[in-house]
């Protein structure tokens, strides 16, 4: 897993990318990467589930722009919420508070249809600390199943991926006594 988050893990993605290949016959693998093109929104501003996220139904103005491998705290550094955070105190000025709820992650992408014997597969290689994921309006995993750092998880999503998809990752940080890489 990348290293380069350590200061700053509040809620990440190492990297997340959909893998879809045969069950049978050739071994031809197709991979997308699903590094660029993600926003994040506090779910205390974004008080909907994760069915509806997870749905062209949702106005996504005013979400903060991410790439991942991220943090919440890292991509709101990057937009410019929170200039020069690693000089003098500023870092210690950061309202915490903000980091107790929830965070939406969401991505919009497109996959090629899928032939007969072929499927979809969505893996993370880190979420800290735990998430709910859905897809295209539907739970694929839920947070009681998804948490620890360092992890990597694969998940089948060959029933709710389509053509067009949206996904929606609800990420929350460690709770007292979990083990964890940051606040």
């Amino acid at each position: 897993m990348k290293k380069q988050f350590r200061y700053l893990a509040t809620s990440l993605f190492s990297s997340c990318f959909l893998v879809g290949c045969g069950l049978s016959g050739d071994q031809a693998v197709s991979t997308t990467l699903l590094s660029d093109g993600w926003i994040i929104q506090s779910s205390k501003k974004v008080n909907l589930p994760g069915e509806i996220l997870s749905t062209s139904k949702v106005v996504t103005g005013g979400w903060c722009p991410a790439t991942v491998p991220t943090t919440v705290m890292g991509a709101l550094t990057a937009s410019g919420q929170y200039p020069n955070v690693l000089e003098d105190q500023n870092y210690k000025k950061i309202d915490r508070t903000v980091f107790d709820s929830s965070w939406w992650f969401r991505k919009e992408f497109k996959l090629p249809k899928l032939a007969e014997g072929k499927y979809a597969s969505l893996t993370f290689d880190g979420i800290s600390y735990s998430a709910n994921v859905w897809l295209n309006g539907h739970l694929v995993i839920s947070r009681d199943s998804l948490y620890g750092p360092f992890r990597q998880f694969t998940l089948d999503i060959t029933p709710y991926a389509k053509t067009r998809n949206i996904l929606a990752v609800e990420v929350f940080r460690a709770q007292d006594g979990d083990p964890n890489i940051g606040f």
